[in-house]
């Protein structure tokens, strides 16, 4: 069981180094963050898919949950950077703990300091972080990014009740959902604009939608398996450590101090 909890870590860490990947790859290329998040949930869902067994798919509420969530964590994202700082949008995001702490909680179950003060922690960054002030910082931009971090709660939770015995599937079957709300309802026109994508992207789309979007998924989704809602919540915002980390050492770009 131990040995069991640790592979959960290993891989939902594993899961989150490869989303943190997301900030270098970026850098290399400019279109419109929908059409990305839609080709890269295409791409990922694609090369995942023949990992899809359906007859083990825990078909249910919590899978259709686990589909909005994933959408909405992957699209709300985009309207906060937009809106507001990114580095404010990324902090509010990963405050997602303090919900799956919430929704975890046992009936009864005494409250220890010891346990709950990371989350004391993060709940005080919320407030600080929806309230700050800077260049390019909106109380709009904050409240659709304390949304995602609802929303990534929430995926996380359903994804712990979804998974089972064929996470890579789910991983596959949540990337083309989102592929497929954003290309029907969110692109006016989606065969031109993906047309539009000069060739010298789609390398580095690729790259994007196959290891940091679908490998990523693939081994969060993994490790959820073998781990509590609220230890992969923990553990998630190890990308919001990684990210600025591989800008500075591969880009030689380094945050202001």
């Amino acid at each position: 069981m131990q040995n069991k909890t640790h592979m959960g870590m290993a891989l939902t860490i594993l899961g989150a180094t490869l989303f943190s990947l997301n900030a270098i790859l970026l850098k290399t290329i400019t279109i419109d963050g929908l059409l990305l998040s839609a080709l890269r949930g295409a791409i990922g869902g694609l090369v995942l898919l023949p990992f899809l067994r359906i007859k083990k798919i825990n078909w249910s509420l919590n899978t259709l949950l686990l589909f909005i969530a994933f959408t909405g964590q992957c699209t709300l994202i985009i309207f906060s950077v937009r809106m507001t700082s990114t580095p404010v949008a990324i902090g509010i995001q990963f405050t997602s703990p303090i919900w799956l702490y919430l929704a975890e909680r046992k009936k009864g179950e005494k409250f220890s300091l010891s346990r709950t003060w990371p989350l004391i922690v993060l709940l005080i960054g919320i407030v600080l972080f929806m309230f700050s002030r800077g260049e390019g910082v909106t109380m709009a931009g904050n409240l659709i990014a304390l949304c995602t971090s609802f929303t990534h709660a929430a995926m996380t939770y359903f994804s712990k009740r979804v998974v089972g015995d064929c996470p890579i599937g789910t991983a596959s079957l949540c990337c083309l959902f989102l592929s497929a709300v954003i290309f029907l309802f969110m692109i006016p026109a989606p065969v031109q604009a993906v047309m539009s994508v000069p060739a010298s992207a789609w390398p580095m789309i690729l790259v994007l939608g196959i290891v940091q979007f679908g490998g990523g998924y693939a081994f969060y989704y993994m490790g959820v398996r073998h781990i509590s809602s609220k230890t992969a919540g923990m553990l998630a915002p190890i990308e919001m450590v990684l990210a600025p980390t591989w800008v500075a050492l591969f880009l030689g770009e380094w945050t202001d101090t």
